[in-house]
């Protein structure tokens, strides 16, 4: 590992704030891709794309971001990776995605 360690100490517990990141990103990707996939799929109308897509992109982002700022590259990658699963599953475009991974 990079050897960075952000611990809290939350009462008598001591515990990593980016292990607990990584599942609350996880659920919420997971349920704004569930609620927009239809959308998402077809894509209907750039201002759509553009006002419901502009918050996950800035938040995920915006996470990725403050990981690298620490020097923790792990969670940023994970959080990368899924965030890019689950809009090519969403898209329906995951066999594409994984034959230009294989192929790069």
């Amino acid at each position: 590992g990079s050897g960075v360690r952000v611990n809290l100490r939350v009462g008598g517990l001591l515990f990593q704030p980016s292990e607990l990141t990584k599942y609350f990103v996880l659920l919420f990707l997971a349920g704004f891709f569930a609620a927009n996939e239809e959308q998402l799929r077809t894509l209907p109308d750039p201002r759509w794309r553009w006002r419901v897509s502009v918050g996950v992109f800035l938040a995920t982002g915006l996470l990725m971001a403050l990981y690298l700022l620490l020097g923790d590259m792990g969670p940023a990658l994970v959080i990368g990776f899924t965030f890019l699963l689950f809009y090519t599953i969403a898209r329906q475009t995951l066999g594409i995605t994984l034959l230009t991974g294989l192929l790069y």
